[in-house]
């Protein structure tokens, strides 16, 4: 696996190629709310409630994920941890630690939850990574901005340059 794919799989949290962020919205506090469409992979969804980060607490795995459209293998995905505590975020892989801030933003009824990754510590520090979020009980999405836009839909593939990552809440 080249290292640019290991790093967007490992970070998860701060996923993240060149250009992926704006370093000027690093200290950003409020985040426009993002349209969500009325469907994903064509079957009808319903629209996402907003949550609290503190709901996210705990430790967190992935279940599944596509990058650019593309399934991650899961064999990729199996040494990944992301550990939430409110406002503060730590994943966690092989020879992988990295960690920072979550500012969640507002989001409006059905509109997918905003939310912005700031990294504090790791090799990719500094930067910011755009994302939405939706939790579902024990389940978590994230969809994370490749291309430095926030993603506008839960949806992964070529055009939008997505990283898409479903997560499990552990026992742990």
């Amino acid at each position: 696996m080249n290292s640019t794919l290991h790093s967007i799989l490992v970070v998860s949290l701060g996923v993240f190629l060149a250009g992926a962020s704006d370093p000027s919205r690093a200290n950003a506090q409020e985040l426009p709310a993002q349209e969500l469409p009325a469907k994903e992979n064509n079957v009808a969804i319903a629209p996402p409630a907003p949550f609290d980060l503190a709901d996210c607490n705990g430790t967190w795995r992935p279940l599944n994920g596509k990058l650019s459209g593309r399934p991650v293998p899961r064999s990729q995905l199996e040494s990944l941890v992301l550990d939430i505590d409110g406002g503060r975020y730590q994943t966690r892989g092989v020879g992988y630690d990295e960690s920072g801030d979550l500012i969640s933003g507002e989001a409006n009824e059905g509109q997918p939850q905003p939310i912005d990754m700031v990294i504090k510590k790791g090799p990719n520090a500094g930067r910011t990574i755009e994302a939405i979020a939706r939790l579902d009980g024990d389940k978590l999405v994230i969809c994370f901005a490749i291309n430095g836009y926030r993603p506008s839909s839960f949806e992964s593939n070529d055009e939008n340059q997505t990283l898409l990552l479903e997560y499990q809440r552990s026992a742990e």
